[in-house]
């Protein structure tokens, strides 16, 4: 992660009075709180309580990349909500979600873990607003990230709390950092957002 950090501020120049600088600091932000998480979850065999703060860490990311994409749609004024698909196929993961953790989760982490699914799911859906600012690829770009961290911290739940699969580490691994590498790069060839 702070390689993709060091990529992403050389990309864009982190130039504090540029007009859009807070667009950048929202996805700077997001990367360093994910880089955070990183560091919680590597050590969270050491202690359980690591999980939570791992947890709340990437809860804050998520926020940051669903502030920069709400400020990228208002910038281009982009006003309508997700259509009708992508809001049933983010219901339906969230309620198969719930319904399979639901029963393997101590009450202490229940409250927790809903949060994140819900906001996980408002980032994909705030993602898919932005299909006529960015270039065609580049939103495919961009959407395939997104899922893919659905797809990561999916696995991590269902690894940590229903049940441990072959290779988790390295499948939880290589989607999550597929998943940011994907949503920095689209955003920095949308280079437009920046000037």
């Amino acid at each position: 992660m702070p390689l993709l950090l060091i990529y992403f501020l050389n990309a864009v120049g982190f130039i504090l009075n540029k007009p859009k600088n807070n667009l950048v600091l929202y996805f700077l932000m997001a990367l360093i709180f994910s880089t955070v998480g990183d560091v919680f979850l590597m050590i969270v065999t050491l202690k359980e309580q690591f999980f939570l703060l791992g947890l709340a860490s990437f809860l804050i990311a998520h926020f940051f990349y669903i502030f920069g994409f709400m400020k990228i749609a208002r910038n281009n004024s982009i006003k309508q909500f997700p259509h009708i698909l992508p809001l049933s196929i983010g219901f339906l993961y969230f309620t198969f979600m719930l319904f399979i953790l639901f029963p393997y989760l101590e009450s202490s982490l229940r409250f927790p873990i809903i949060l994140y699914a819900l906001t996980i799911i408002t980032m994909v859906l705030t993602s898919t607003r932005l299909k006529d600012v960015f270039e065609v690829q580049n939103f495919k770009i961009l959407l395939s990230g997104t899922i893919l961290f659905v797809i990561s911290d999916s696995a991590i739940a269902i690894n940590k709390f229903y049940h441990e699969f072959p290779l988790a580490s390295f499948f939880i691994m290589i989607t999550y950092i597929f998943a940011q590498f994907f949503i920095i790069s689209s955003i920095i060839n949308e280079n437009k957002l920046f000037h």
